[in-house]
């Protein structure tokens, strides 16, 4: 991804771009690698705006684009790229401190998103419900929650690379819920909710706490 930075600069980003896309075998699927370490994302900067409206045309032209822009608030963080996104799935885990953490970092997202009258849906993809379901998480952090996941080993196919079985995969809930459940609510939720800038509520509402101790 770093050798879109000199493209960027010399009107090549397009082109570059398909240069870089690595085809994943016996798919239809391409990769893009991201950064090697965090120091690049200074260098990043004004490469992300440009990427991100490239990568919505392309979206328009029903090519699904998937972004993993790691996590909100961080910095050096792909703001200007996500803004021109269709839905934006924020990934987390239901214990009171990872929810105490969405809790603090999503408001400056939503005021970046409607700043620039980002078209964004923001929701949620939870990993499992224990010990807040899906239903308290939304009234505690005011997201709706698009899907939740099953907690599962089988997510490191994907994070870490992991090979499984034909059979394991076959048998997988996980991955059969990711893709015959998760997927298609990402594509409806885009229709379903509007941007905050567009619905109107108050990005800065008291929001309820959690209470009680879940096991």
């Amino acid at each position: 991804m770093i050798n879109l930075v000199d493209a960027n600069r010399h009107g090549r980003l397009k082109a570059a771009l398909t240069e870089q896309l690595i085809q994943i075998p016996e798919s239809s699927v391409s990769l893009l690698p991201g950064l090697v370490h965090s120091a690049q994302a200074d260098a990043m900067r004004p490469v992300w705006g440009p990427l991100g409206v490239h990568l919505a045309g392309l979206s328009v032209d029903d090519t699904n684009v998937i972004v993993d822009a790691g996590r909100i608030g961080q910095r050096g963080a792909p703001v200007e790229l996500i803004v021109n996104a269709t839905t934006i799935a924020i990934v987390t885990r239901t214990e009171r401190t990872a929810i105490a953490a969405l809790r603090a970092s999503q408001n400056a997202l939503r005021q970046r998103l409607s700043a620039v009258q980002s078209r964004a849906s923001l929701g949620l993809i939870l990993i499992g419900e224990s010990p807040y379901n899906a239903e308290e998480v939304t009234k505690v952090t005011g997201l709706d929650v698009i899907a939740v996941l099953p907690d599962s080993d089988d997510a490191k196919v994907f994070s870490d690379g992991l090979s499984i079985s034909k059979w394991r995969r076959r048998r997988s809930i996980y991955l059969h819920t990711l893709h015959r459940s998760a997927w298609p609510k990402i594509t409806k939720f885009a229709v379903s909710h509007q941007a905050d800038w567009m619905s109107g509520p108050a990005l800065n509402a008291a929001l309820p706490t959690l209470t009680g101790e879940r096991r």
